[in-house]
């Protein structure tokens, strides 16, 4: 609950796809406060349902565990697997997550919005350094050692920006 929970705050929608029976789906979803959810699949109708959810919210991340989970681990955006899984769903997932719980989905999301913020940031910068040289060059100020040592310097910069995710402990807590 706690998962989805965190999942629902971060304004993602959640669904559910299952072989299971529609009323058992139906309680669960319920239960943990799932958006919506599609019962009595079988793989390939998974794969349908999936396709239905790209086009109504966009990029899917499809976590699964079984074997029929294969073919929708492979065709969603990001498939990501739970280690206790079964070996076709590990092997088809781009994701296999470490433990069995939904929190670590969770985590690897925060880690990947920071990690996205750090590289939009760098390309900002990387951008306008080089703009701004360029524009120092077309007037006369800056030569070509100006701007070697900029490049390098900016290099610098966005190595040191980009070590700022190695502190990622406080995006280890789900709750956080």
């Amino acid at each position: 609950v706690k998962a989805i929970d965190s999942f629902r705050a971060m304004a993602l929608k959640t669904a559910m796809l299952t072989g299971d029976r529609t009323q058992n789906a139906g309680e669960i979803a319920e239960k943990v406060h799932i958006d919506e959810f599609s019962a009595q699949l079988l793989p390939e109708e998974k794969l349908q349902e999936l396709a239905k959810i790209r086009k109504k919210y966009g990029s899917v991340l499809f976590i699964g565990d079984g074997i029929n989970d294969g073919p929708v681990l492979a065709g969603a955006d990001v498939g990501a697997a739970m280690n206790s899984g079964a070996d076709l769903a590990l092997e088809a997932a781009d994701v296999v997550l470490m433990n069995s719980k939904l929190s670590s989905a969770v985590q690897a999301k925060k880690i990947a919005d920071k990690i996205a913020i750090i590289v939009r940031e760098n390309i900002i910068f990387a951008l306008v350094i080089k703009a701004a040289v360029l524009l120092l060059g077309l007037l006369g100020v800056a030569n070509m050692w100006f701007a070697v040592f900029a490049d390098s310097g900016t290099a610098m910069l966005l190595i040191l920006n980009s070590m700022r995710i190695l502190s990622v402990k406080k995006y280890m807590n789900p709750t956080a």
